[in-house]
């Protein structure tokens, strides 16, 4: 968005990701901004001229910028482009967001620049910042997104002999978005669910035809530990590790933290916190 319809937008762009390092913080997210504003080709010229300023501050030795400098580099420097917009995506997977908060009430006590939030609704806002966001819900605006990618899978699988032909992709996907209740992390487990070479076609069948038994995540994760019986005990045990600890984690575990936990000894308990 911006405030005059005539002016072009620079779009500062960040996702972050929990699994990912380099992608997880609140330092790593003013990182890529600052390289973001820094090769930005609108008002490159005032941008240069500030960052020259600050380098001819430094002592001559090289190091990596701190946050608080990045902060006020963006702060500083972002005002310089005609008009700017800030969008984080997968808030919810910065571990240290709130670190955030205060750079975002900065950022937008300037009229031209805008900033989006993208997350899953848990995230908290500091009491301090309430009055600076409008939260908007999603509930239903997805739908024919999650259709479109329901029918485009419904007809990959029976492309690939995975379901019966006589099955129809478009009332089966209309069926199963309208169980994901606009989430498409949903979908696509349920997708990869039906998927599993260990499920035969009448199984398939049997499911995708009785969507109530996939209606929540309890029948899915259900229907995977069922599916994990029929492995060697060895491939049992391992995945069953794993699936313990994903189901039990309060937040989404590094690869580090699965490691960890699939090593613990039968009998001792893990919490991801």
């Amino acid at each position: 968005m911006t405030n005059n319809n005539s002016v072009d937008t620079k779009v500062i762009f960040f996702h972050f990701n929990a699994q990912k390092l380099g992608q997880r913080s609140f330092g790593d997210a003013l990182r890529a901004a600052a390289a973001q504003v820094i090769e930005s080709p609108a008002g490159v010229s005032d941008v240069m001229d500030l960052l020259s300023v600050w380098r001819m501050q430094e002592s001559g030795s090289r190091r990596i910028a701190t946050e608080d400098e990045l902060s006020e580099f963006l702060l500083l420097a972002v005002p310089r482009l005609p008009s700017a917009a800030f969008v984080f995506d997968g808030i919810d997977e910065c571990h240290d967001f709130e670190g955030l908060w205060s750079f975002l009430a900065s950022a937008c006590a300037n009229t031209m620049i805008n900033c989006l939030l993208l997350g899953r609704p848990q995230i908290g806002v500091s009491p301090g910042y309430t009055h600076l966001i409008q939260r908007h819900w999603l509930p239903g605006t997805n739908q024919l997104g999650i259709y479109a990618f329901l029918v485009r899978e419904i007809s990959t699988m029976q492309s690939l002999g995975q379901l019966d032909d006589d099955l129809l992709a478009e009332p089966m996907a209309d069926t199963l978005a309208s169980c994901a209740n606009s989430s498409f992390l949903w979908a696509s487990l349920v997708m990869y669910y039906l998927q599993s070479s260990l499920l035969s076609l009448s199984e398939r069948r049997k499911e995708i035809c009785d969507p109530n038994r996939l209606a929540t995540i309890p029948w899915l994760y259900s229907g995977m530990l069922q599916q994990f019986q029929v492995l060697c005990p060895q491939d049992r045990d391992l995945l069953n590790r794993i699936f313990q600890a994903l189901a039990l984690s309060r937040r989404p575990p590094t690869i580090e933290e699965v490691d960890i936990a699939i090593s613990v000894e039968l009998g001792r308990s893990l919490h991801i916190v």
